[in-house]
């Protein structure tokens, strides 16, 4: 009983194997294709020539421009402080908040009223 599952794995692995052969592969010659053969003979590829690539591209930034950009950011990160966060930020009073809501509140009910749907 202990050989019934090495026995049936052979049998599906022979199985499977046997399948593989059976299958067709066709045999496809590009230069066959009209499509293809018509690129090759005109040479319409859009790959440039040797002598057409430039030696050095012309758009780099000089290390001189790298480092000074650098300088900057280092001396950017250098100086931010940190803002107090007991300092209140919003110097407004609540009167002053409330009636900006009430006025945003009116402008979204003005244009609910306005929507067709």
């Amino acid at each position: 009983m202990k050989a019934f599952p090495y026995l049936s794995m052979i049998y599906i692995a022979a199985c499977g194997l046997s399948g593989c052969v059976t299958v067709k592969v066709p045999d496809v010659d590009f230069l066959k294709l009209p499509e293809f053969r018509e690129i090759v003979k005109n040479n319409q590829t859009n790959v440039p020539d040797v002598s057409e690539i430039p030696d050095t591209p012309d758009n780099v930034r000089t290390d001189e421009d790298w480092d000074g950009d650098a300088t900057k950011l280092i001396e950017l990160r250098e100086g931010f402080v940190v803002p107090d966060a007991n300092v209140a930020v919003d110097l407004r009073t609540q009167e002053q908040i409330d009636a900006e809501l009430a006025l945003l509140k009116a402008k979204v009910q003005a244009y609910k009223l306005d929507d067709p749907q």
